[in-house]
This record gives C-alpha cells, structure tokens and sequence, in this order.
C-alpha cells in the first residue's frame, strides 16, 4: 500500500515540485548534510539557524516562489590557493610568482543551494539512467564496457530496475560514495589494459592515458547545460517541453547565480577571469550531477569510437572513462612514442570536445571565453606494466589501504609498518622532481595515476587514523616512543604541507595528531604578519584563506575531542585564539575571514569584539553568551540560546535567560514551540525553569512535550503516555506492540469505534487510554495478557501538535482515511517503543552537551528522515525484529520514501486498514508460537540473507583467546576498565582477530574457492570483548563477510552490571555497510558473578533465520554459559532451531563436553561451544550416527589459543529425503519444521 500522495512517487521536471515545500525540505536536508561535510568555509551559525527554523523556512521558500517567483540572492567569493609548489628562499617561504594562482570558491546561501538541488533531484532519475548503472554489483569492467558506462564521478546515490535509475530523494545522502566509485576508476583502465595485452600482438604495446580538463566547472554554459538537461529529462519521460515551460524557465533564474559587490570588486582586484566564474561554482552542492550532464554526449561519442583506431592513426582505442574532469584512455599499437600518442590524443579528445560542446577555435586568434581544453599540462602516457604491478602507486596505496584503512583490523604489527610507509608516501611522490624528464630520458617517467594532492591527503588522513589506533594498543612503557613517533609525524605532514599549503587537510592532521607542536605558532605568526603586511596581493588573500582554514579546522578538532583530551590543546587554543583576536583588530579584511575568526573564538569561549564586518548572528551570540538582553528578539533567534548553553555548558542559566525577555512574550513563546517540538536537553532545562517558576499558563500549553518522567504501575489503567514512562516499559517488546496495534485499529474502526477526525491533530499517547484486563504489565509479552485501548472521549482532537496527520498522504481508500490512520498508528507505535512522546526521536544517539555542537536536528527533518531499526528504536537488546521496524517504516512514509526493496511480502500485501489489522494479528500468532515457554521468554527472529549459501555448506568458526583471565575480575573493576588491562585486552583481541582473518583466507586459497565470504559465522568465548572494542569485531565481520557472536565482558545496562553476548551481522552493499546488532542477554548468574554483584537480564531470545539456501531457513539461537545449561531452554529450542551456539567461560571443560554431547541427541543439533582458551575445550558437535563424525572440532589444552572452522551441514537432521551422513534417531517429540 502506497500512503503518499501520486505526486511523490518520482519526481520529475515539474515546476509543481520546485514550489513544494516537502520536495523543498528534502533538497535541504541533503544540501545541508553536503556542506556541513565539504564545504569547509559555510557559515554554521546560519545553517544552525536554518535548522532550528526549518519548518518555516521551507515554507517561506514555497510561498515566495509560488506568489513572486524565484529570487535570487548573491554568493560570495572565497579566493583559495591553486595547487602549486612551495619553497624557502632567503628566508621567506614563498612560490613562484607565475604560480600566483586563485580559484573562486563560492559560499552560497543554503536557501539558493536548495533550490539547485531541487532542480537535480527533479531530472536525477533521468540523468543517472542515461548514463547507466556503474556499481560493480553481480558485474565486471567489461560489463561496464557493454553497458556504456563510462563515468564514476559524482554519480548521484540510486537503486535501479532494470535499466532505470530511481535516485534516493527522500533520504540524506547525495553521491554515491567517493572511495568506491574513485577505485573502480583508477582500477579499469588497468583491468581492460591486462584483458587487451591477452589479446593484442606480441609486438604491440598497451597503454593507459591520463588526460585532465582545464577549468572544468567554469567553463561550463548554463545555457547549453540547461538545453542538455532538457534533452535528457525529454529522452527520458518521452516528453517533449516547450520553449516557455514553467520548469525550464525557473531553472534559468536558479542557476544563474549574481556575485555580491565585494566579491566583484575582489574578483577585479586578484585578476580572476571571467570564464572562472560563469560556469557552475564550485562550492554548489549539485554542481557535480549536474556537470556530468554537461558531458554526457562527450562520453556516449566517445564510446562509439572504442575499438577503431584514432583519427586514422595506427593508435587502437580500447576504453575510456572519466572521473569528473578526469580522463582515462586504454590504447595500443606499435613502436609508439609518448610525443605522438600524446598528440595524436589531444587532438582527437579536442575534436570531440568541441563538436559535442558546440565550441570553436583555431589556435590562432583570441580564445573563446569557456572554451573547455585539454590540459596539456597533465597529460600522461604510461605504459600498462608501469601500473599492472605491486609496486605501482595505486596498488600501494591499495596495500595500504587493505592494511590499515577504516575496514581493517586494527593489529599493531600491520600499523607499525605502514605508518612509516604512508610518511614515506607522504614525502617523497612528487610529479617530477627532475623537472621534464620525459624529454630527456623518454620512457623514465612518473607514476602519475594518482594525482599528488589525493596521494598526500590519502597519506595524511591514514595517518592520523593509524595514530589513533595505535595509541590503544600502546603500553605504558611505550608512552614516550609513542610521543616522539606522533611528534616526528607531525613534523612529516608540516613539512609535506609547507610543500604546497593549498592542500589544507594535511595541516589539518598535523595539527590534530601532535597540538603541542612548536612550530604552529611560528607558522600561524608567519601567516598573521602577511596578512597584516602585505603588499602581494596574491600572497596576502592565500595567507587570508589558509589563516581562515586553520580557525576552522580548529573548531572542528575542539568539537571532537574528550574531556581527558582538552588539556593537551590548551595551548594550540589558545595559540590560536591570540592570532583570531589580533585579526579582528586589522581592517579591510573581506567578511569571511572576520566570521571564522569570531565564530572560532565563540566556540571555544574566549571574549572576542564585534566590528561593522560582524554578521547579525555573531553579534547576537555574543549578546547572549554574556546574558544582555536582546532588544530585538526574534522567533528565528532562538538556537542562538542553546548554542551558548552548548558553548558554556549552562543549560538552566541560558534558558532562565530565554525566559527573562518578559516584555517580548509572543517570541518567546514561539521559540520555546520549536524547542519543544525539538526536544532534548535544552528544552527539559525550559521545562524545568518553566515549572519552577510556576508558569501555569506556559505550562498547560506546552504540556504536550513534558520531557519523559519515569513512574511505576498503579493499576489496571494508565493512558499511554504514562505507561511508556514506566521504568521497565511493557511496549518495548515487539508481542506488546502488536497488541497495541490491534487495539488501536479496533478503537477507531471496531464496534465500539470513536469517531475519527479527518482534519486537524489525532490524539497523541496523552488521549489514549490502555486498559490491562488480563495479565501483568510486566509480562504484557504473553499471550495471556491482553488490553484493550480508548480514546479519551473528551479531546476531539489532540493539543500535540506533532499528531497531524501530514498533508504529502493520499486518501485513495473511497473517504475512509485509511492512509491517515495506519500513519497516525504506526506513529503511536513508535512512540510507545521508544517510550517517548515524540515519535521520530531516536534511542541510540548520544551528544556531547558540554561543547558546540550545534544544531543538525529539529522535529520537522527528523519526520522526514526517521531510521526504522531495532537498535536505534529499543536499544541493542532489540526487543522489537527487523519486520517490526520495516512496518513502521512502511507505515510512516515520506515523500521521497520507497517501500519497495522490503522483502517482507506480507507487509507490501496490506491494501487497507483491514488489511493491516490481518497483519498484525498474523504476526502476532507466529511470534506466540515461537515463545520460549518453559524458560519463561520471548524470541525474537532476526532475518539473515545470505544467497552464497546456495553452493556451499555453512562455514562455522569457534575462537579462544587467552584475555582476559579469570583473574582478571575483581569487585572493584568487573567492567575490565583498568588502563593496565584495557591496552592488553585490545591489543590481544587484535592480534587473534588478525590471525582469525589470515586463516580463513589462507583456508579458501587453499581450496581455490571465490567466495564473498570466508566464514558464516565466528563464535568467540563469553567475556572475550569490551564493549569498546567492538569495532575490532566489526573490522573482522566486514573482512570475512561472517556473522559473528561473542562474549562482550560484564556492562552497565539501566544501572545494573550485566553479561551479555552479541550478535553482530553486516549487511553490505556499495553505498557502505550496515550494521544490525542483537544482544544475547544472560539471566543464570554463576557463584562468582553473584560474588562480582553481576545481574541476570534477558529479555529476549534471539533466533537468528539464514535464509539462502533450497533446504532453508537455518535458524541459530545462542546462550552464554551457564545458561545453556538450564535444560527449560534447551526444551524450549529444540524444535525452533538448527543450531545452537554457546560462548562459555568454564573451567569444567568435561562437564561442558558431556553437556555438549547430551544436546546435540536431545535437541538434534549442531552444538558449538568457543570457551575461553585459558581452559580450552572450544568443541563442535552433532547427533550424527557414526562416532567419528559426531565430534566435529575440539580444541584439546588448557592456555592455547585456537581458531578451528567446519563446514556444516544445517539441514542434516531435519532432511526427510536424501541423506548425506548417517544420522542418530530422533529424540521423541522431536518435530522441527520451517
């Protein structure tokens, strides 16, 4: 059932959309994620203000547009430094003057970025087809070749159907990501290359072309790209726009862009050509999709050429693609020379370029403003086996990569030899340190498939990431090594930086990996006098960026660091804060460096002076961080007050202050109506100043979002918004939910309905009343509790505002409101898992509250980008499934949303209100018969897609480590938080997980197999992980592509010291990995956990379904330990699971082994035990019938460290046709059947 309206299903050129203040607040919510990400220059407080008033805001742009068209406003010029080489001369350091080069990078305002990004959105489904899907999902290069793929840069984010892209519109994401798409480009050319040096004759060479285009984005036509645009979008929905088209008209205003008067005046003054700034500026969001519409006919002209030779050249042209202005080119032939293939090249791209573009020139007299060139300066021709090599640049930087980069184990003998590497990356790539080798010494030339910026940003980021992890794996006796190795990095990069400043990162990861460094404040100094002095004005306006930079870059690193962080950065603050205060004494500065400069300086609260350059918003935030009332308070100000509680970390002062403005009471209230619908800690501070001040009028009309209280049962009969509030709440369990749910339908559409209202507020959990007639509140999961649910007969309607029913819904159902009613349910459903009043808050997010952090959520954008998982809604313990979360999900849709990739066909089959209340009960009926009911506890299925397992059987993995040790646990350190303890757990869990990866790969290489998996599953022992090394796990999960369970060690959970085991499941595709996480609650506690004051706590029991294989679904549960003894739960499992999996801490290595061979008869299963290697006896079983086959794995010793694997048959003993190994008669009753 499709709930929104038809006018959101795709988007297309439509002016309708560009006025449609929903498509609007979805442009913005991606534009403003992209800036906030790349664009390091854009004003924060602004984009904060845009987001606490987001809702207005939209709906101010739709009203504008649609009643006086667009308007457009004016982008500033942000003058940055070119890449150029760097160097001290007599004492200056400085460049060539010829090198004085700036590129106009523009700040444009979030409103007109918006816009922009609409429009892309609105022909995004028909650019991406056109240029056809360039995933490497199920495919290869020469697939790509037959598809005409050609381009990888800035491909916008889709799914695809068939040939046809569908662009994510309603989500947060723009491009799809940049290391994926950057990789599969630099590996083609070297790909396709090997393929034709099969093929080619033995006497000819194959080489790939590196080909760059000059002032790419300037010289873009607006008025040629729009006519692309056009042509495309009418290919594509086979419709032909007229000259006067709304559409088409409104993206004339909204992509010409007006330059403000001081950014003119700037333009003028630094020389900066008109052709630089004509085009699409760089800096605009969309301005990578929409170049790639500028060259789409170039790169399908291209591709007609492939396999004929170059303007009857004897040079064969075998491939292209692009990566933006990028060029790649794989050619052939005979006895070549880099001079003529170089020439034969240029002219023939040229020539393309020109008849697509519809540009000319001769050579000879002036150029064309615009005219798109070959940079003759970066062409490179390199012979294939000069990059078909280990030792090739790409390959290197892929080694590295594989070792160290974000996926990897973090294992402390892989950093310590990349680390010195990446420097020596970092130091010695350079494009040709002879000068023009090439002509001299022809076939001597640089590894120049990787530009030098990327290589030193590539080396500069890995080493910071590397630093990191290394410095928890660090001894304390290692402490002072460590220092001096992060001090001599820092130095490295200082120095990589001084090489060519326009690569501003690499200070940035400097100055982040060593503060303290004594040479930042020689350098900021430096920086400072030129600016202050300076008659180059090149010279001055680069000192100007790079000064800008560095206050930015320090807010950022400010914003990240830990409290135990601070003092170490101390003095670089305060470096930093000196030279800030100093600039705003200098005039004729352009604005932008006087707003980083005041904006570093409010952030890390230091006092700093306004002056005539100082934005309103800076003003105004210094009004308030000083607590003087603002004179001219506004409803749009009200993020400046929680900005300043962040900044001073005094959130009840700065809301009493909020509240002083007595005499403009019409504003305050209207800010603390948006705190409200905001939530968080600052408006529980209103709150809490609001009640005691005893503001009864306030209060009664904000009590709609009183911040969550906790209370207990007292009675049969609470409204809802008080039994979500208890401290164990009931609807945290998935079996409550659906309750709910059905008693929610019948309330408005069952015997004893309440009339619905069809316009206006529902009722929110305030009106609902939830009657207990049967059962305990506690154990609401069970089948024998039951409630019934009324709507409070006084309120018509809700007072909760965040209750209306969204008007982007669709009334299909003949006035029966269906669609309205299955949101405003699935609304009040998320509520009461959430155990909070506001549905599209999340449970999983935690902030620092005590530094700027500013303000990237308010109600209206999270209702338009909810996540719907188990872990974000109920916590880790994920008491609700994947299928619960998918009908939220598919019940709270927004325009921009597609349900269509949900597998669960039941949930895509509900038509109507009738239809989903069959739904619901269906779902609850087979989750009643899936209950543990011996043991007393819910299951909760989890869904596992592994479509590998349809060739192969299901490789499982146990591993004991030898950390910690039993000694270990103490009463006054149970959690293993000790810093002694904490590097040697790391640091040995590492080490195991990388031998865990080395040998499942050595084992597939031995067997020759291509599997995307090494392993299925990885079982690790009870207490083998901190909580905070989970992303060890994970690293080994992404690796292997394995499921894995593992002891975590004792944690905190509400207050008490819990044990637990967790599940952890990747899930990836091309766009990245996600993550589901199921925590396997342990409720036995031996005598010495008693002793540790450790509590028993589970809530659910986890059943995790493989699907995947013809003889499937292969379920798999898992218990800690002691509990696998309780003989109830094992009673309970036996005919829902294929295998059970235990994590054990156990010293009675014999007795487990008896219990071991005990359950593998009775519940006729595999059973898999991974015990601490302290104690060994890590064993894998199974009810087969001949002896030797029974005893899968044992790992046999006590202090060993043992990673054993087994392929296993899942389906053995549930198999009623065709046997593969003998197998034991089943146990009496036994009547598993899924």
């Amino acid at each position: 059932m499709k709930l929104l309206d038809k006018k959101y299903y795709n988007l297309e050129p439509n002016a309708e959309n560009l006025k449609d203040s929903f498509i609007l607040g979805l442009a913005w919510k991606k534009t403003d994620s992209f800036i906030r990400n790349y664009n390091w220059y854009a004003n924060l407080l602004e984009l904060d203000r845009c987001t606490f008033n987001i809702s207005d805001e939209v709906l101010s742009w739709s009203n504008t547009i649609k009643n006086e068209g667009y308007i457009k406003g004016y982008i500033e010029l942000i003058p940055a430094p070119k890449s150029a080489r760097w160097f001290v001369k007599e004492g200056k350091w400085t460049q060539e003057k010829k090198e004085h080069r700036l590129r106009p990078l523009a700040d444009i305002s979030i409103r007109e970025q918006t816009f922009a990004t609409a429009v892309t959105m609105c022909i995004a489904d028909s650019l991406e087809t056109k240029q056809r899907d360039c995933s490497m999902n199920n495919s290869d290069y020469s697939e790509h070749i037959k598809n005409k793929v050609y381009n990888y840069g800035n491909r916008l984010l889709c799914d695809w159907e068939s040939d046809n892209a569908r662009f994510r519109w309603g989500g947060s994401e723009f491009y799809r990501k940049f290391s994926t798409d950057y990789k599969n480009f630099l590996q083609r050319p070297i790909s396709i290359g090997r393929e034709i040096h099969q093929k080619v004759s033995e006497i000819d060479d194959v080489f790939i072309v590196s080909l760059d285009l000059t002032n790419f984005y300037g010289c873009i036509k607006k008025d040629l790209l729009i006519r692309k645009l056009k042509e495309i979008a009418s290919e594509h929905h086979d419709i032909e726009y007229g000259e006067t088209d709304e559409f088409w008209e409104l993206i004339k205003n909204i992509l010409d862009w007006e330059w403000s008067e001081e950014s003119l005046s700037l333009l003028k003054k630094l020389n900066i050509t008109t052709s630089d700034i004509t085009g699409l500026p760089q800096g605009l969001a969309s301005a990578g999709a929409l170049a790639n519409a500028y060259l789409v006919k170039f790169d399908e002209k291209l591709g007609t050429k492939l396999n004929t030779k170059i303007n009857d050249s004897t040079i064969m042209l075998h491939d292209y693609c692009r990566y933006v202005d990028d060029i790649r080119l794989v050619i052939s032939g005979e006895s070549l020379s880099s001079k003529d293939i170089k020439r034969s090249v240029r002219f023939f791209i040229q020539g393309i370029l020109n008849e697509t573009l519809e540009q000319k020139w001769d050579g000879v007299s002036s150029k064309p403003e615009q005219y798109l060139e070959v940079n003759d300066d970066k062409t490179n021709i390199l012979p294939l086996s000069e990059l078909d090599n280990a030792s090739s640049l790409a390959n290197r930087v892929n080694e590295i990569q594989k070792e160290i980069g974000a996926s990897s184990v973090p294992e402390r003998n892989g950093l310590d030899n990349n680390i010195p590497a990446l420097q020596q990356l970092l130091l010695t790539q350079e494009d040709d340190p002879l000068g023009d080798t090439e002509s001299l010494f022809p076939g001597l030339n640089c590894d120049k498939s990787i530009k030098i910026e990327s290589v030193r940003s590539f080396s500069a980021h890995r080493l910071e990431t590397s630093l990191i992890k290394k410095s928890k794996l660090i001894s304390p006796d290692e402490t002072i090594q460590f220092e001096n190795e992060s001090i001599l990095v820092a130095k490295h990069l200082v120095e990589a930086w001084l090489k060519d400043p326009s690569v501003m990162v690499i200070f940035r990861k400097a100055l982040a990996i060593k503060p303290a460094y004594f040479s930042y404040s020689t350098i900021l100094n430096i920086i400072f006098e030129r600016v202050k002095k300076n008659r180059d004005k090149f010279d001055k306006y680069i000192m100007i960026y790079l000064l800008s930079d560095i206050f930015r870059s320090v807010v950022d690193i400010y914003r990240s660091l830990r409290k135990d962080q601070l003092s170490d950065y101390q003095k670089l603050i305060g470096e930093v804060s000196v030279v800030a205060q100093k600039l705003l004494t200098c005039r004729l500065l352009p604005s932008y460096a006087y707003q980083q400069a005041h904006f570093f300086l409010a952030v890390v609260n230091k006092p700093y002076m306004t002056n005539s350059k100082s934005t309103s918003a800076i003003t105004k935030l210094r009004s308030v961080l000083v607590k003087k009332n603002l004179d001219s308070l506004e409803s749009s100000d009200g993020y400046l007050f929680e900005l300043s509680a962040q900044i001073s970390n005094e959130y009840k002062s700065n809301a009493a202050f909020l509240l002083s403005h007595s005499e403009q009471k019409n504003t305050v209230d209207s800010i603390i109506e948006k705190f409200a619908f905001r939530g968080g800690l600052f408006w529980n501070s209103i709150w809490d100043e609001l009640v005691r001040t005893q503001d009864k009028v306030r209060i009664d009309k904000f009590r709609w979002a009183i911040p969550k209280q906790t209370s207990r049962p007292n009675g049969n009969e609470h409204y809802l918004s008080t039994v979500i509030s208890f401290e164990d709440n009931p609807f945290k369990f998935e079996h409550a939910l659906l309750k709910l749910g059905i008693a929610l339908v019948e309330s408005i559409d069952g015997k004893n309905k309440t009339s619905w209202n069809n316009v206006g507020n529902q009722r929110s959990p305030h009106e609902i009343k939830i009657k207990l007639t049967a059962g305990s509140w506690s154990k609401l999961w069970r089948p024998d509790s039951t409630i019934s649910c009324e709507l409070d007969a006084k309120e018509s309607k809700s007072k909760d505002p965040r209750y209306l029913s969204p008007k982007w819904l669709a009334n299909k159902s003949l006035g029966s409101f269906d669609e309205q009613k299955i949101y405003w349910i699935c609304s009040i459903l998320r509520s009461a898992a959430l155990g909070n009043l506001d549905f599209t808050q999340r449970n999983d997010l935690s902030f620092d509250s005590t530094k700027y952090s500013g303000i990237r959520s308010q109600w209206y954008k999270r209702s338009i980008g909810m996540l719907h998982k188990p872990e974000s809604i109920v916590g880790p313990y994920a008491t609700i499934s994947d299928w619960f979360a998918n009908l939220i999900q598919h019940g709270l849709q927004w325009p921009g949303f597609s349900s269509s990739y949900l597998e669960e066909k039941d949930i895509l089959a509900i038509e109507n209100l009738n239809g989903f209340r069959s739904c619901l009960n269906e779902r609850l009926t087979e989750l009643n018969r899936l209950i543990c009911t011996s043991s007393d506890v819910p299951t909760i299925p989890t869904v596992v897609r592994r479509p590998e397992l349809s060739s192969n059987l299901f490789r499982i993995v146990t591993v004991q480590q030898l950390f910690p040790k039993d000694n270990h646990f103490t009463a006054s350190d149970p959690e293993l938080n000790h810093p002694e303890i904490r590097w040697k757990h790391r640091d040995h869990l590492a080490e195991v997980c990388k031998l865990t990866e080395q040998t499942l790969s050595a084992k597939l290489r031995a067997e020759s197999k291509q599997q995307k998996s090494t392993a299925d599953l990885i079982v690790f022992s009870e207490l083998a992980v901190h909580p905070n090394d989970e992303d060890i796990l994970r690293s080994l999960a992404f690796r292997t592509k394995a499921i894995i369970f593992a002891g975590f060690v004792f944690t905190d959970h509400n207050g008490n010291t819990v044990n637990k085991a967790r599940w952890i499941i990747p899930d990836s595709s091309e766009s990245g990995v996600q993550w589901r996480i199921r925590d396997q609650g342990k409720y036995h506690m031996t005598l010495s956990e008693l002793n540790l004051n450790i509590k028993g706590y589970r809530p659910v029991q986890h059943l995790v379904s493989i699907e995947g294989n013809s003889e499937g679904p292969f379920k798999l549960t898992g218990a800690i330990c002691y509990d696998a003894t309780d003989i109830k739960l094992a009673a309970d499992l036996r005919d829902l699971t294929d295998m059970f999996v235990i994590s054990a801490y156990n010293q009675d290595v014999n007795t487990f082994d008896n219990m071991a061979s005990a359950l593998q008869w009775h519940m006729f299963q595999h059973i898999v035990i991974a015990n601490t290697g302290e104690y060994g006896g890590s064993t894998m079983q199974a009810p087969y019938k001949e002896r030797h086959n029974k005893l899968i794995s044992h790992a046999h010793g006590t202090k060993q460290i043992a990673i054993s694997t087994a392929d296993i048959d899942l389906a053995a003993f549930r198999r009623k046709v065709k046997k593969y190994k003998a197998t034991k008669t089943q146990p009496a009753g036994f009547a598993r059947n899924h």
